[in-house]
């Protein structure tokens, strides 16, 4: 912040001047790649992983930092036009620090899970 509104830096602990915005990390990312192909008697294969970043963030409330997130996903499967056959990794980093520290709680992300999804349409 540059220029903070003294009742406001008053009232929060991590609002003032020369600070970082609290709840925003300062850098974020996020990539996804999907990719489908034909395959025999009308059904299609399918693949996807994601990356997400998120450095480090300060609750605006507490002054409590929550720690850097590194999180992929992965998936391959097939289709076809009433059914979806895949396995899946989430978390694959089985990243497990908090997510986000309040005054409050603590929230985590799912621990990594690796399985196998079936979806029919009826």
């Amino acid at each position: 912040f540059t220029n903070v509104n003294p009742n406001l830096a008053a009232a929060t602990v991590t609002v003032g001047d020369g600070k970082r915005v609290p709840n925003a990390p300062r850098r974020s990312a996020t990539i996804a790649v999907s990719y489908d192909w034909p395959l025999a008697g009308g059904r299609s294969g399918f693949a996807g992983a994601k990356y997400a970043y998120r450095d480090r963030q300060i609750d605006a409330g507490s002054g409590l930092e929550s720690g850097i997130l590194n999180l992929a996903d992965v998936r391959l499967g097939v289709r076809s036009d009433v059914w979806e056959a895949s396995v899946f990794a989430d978390n694959l980093t089985d990243e497990q620090d908090p997510v986000v520290r309040t005054a409050t709680g603590v929230q985590f992300i799912a621990p990594r899970r690796i399985g196998l999804q079936f979806v029919y349409d009826l």
